[in-house]
């Protein structure tokens, strides 16, 4: 099959989701090594559950009290400088609520 270079990431995403039995329930993204990205969520996916797309990431949230996480994930991770290690801390800090960070940090004891 002659696929399109800027489809084919879609195309294996595609692929994938064809062949399993319950993609409707199923949270999906790929990036390949030019940046592309495919993603997916299905229409089931616990809620709220969804996912964001952006030059070369993706960002991928379920089972959340809203459905505003995954773009906040995705503006901070947007706005972040520095190496993909220091983009990716700040997108995950923006998917945890104030009251759900309070209890995370008192569990884990990592948050200053």
């Amino acid at each position: 099959m002659d696929v399109p270079i800027r489809t084919l990431i879609a195309w294996q995403l595609a692929g994938l989701l064809a062949a399993d039995p319950h993609p409707e329930v199923r949270q999906v993204a790929m990036i390949d090594a030019q940046g592309r990205v495919a993603a997916h969520t299905g229409e089931d996916a616990i809620l709220a559950a969804g996912h964001q797309t952006g030059e070369a990431y993706s960002v991928q949230a379920n089972l959340m009290e809203h459905a505003t996480v995954w773009p906040a994930m995705a503006r901070a991770f947007e706005s972040t400088e520095g190496d993909l290690a220091a983009r990716m801390l700040a997108r995950s800090s923006a998917s945890i609520s104030p009251r759900s960070r309070k209890k995370r940090c008192a569990l884990a004891r990592l948050c200053s």
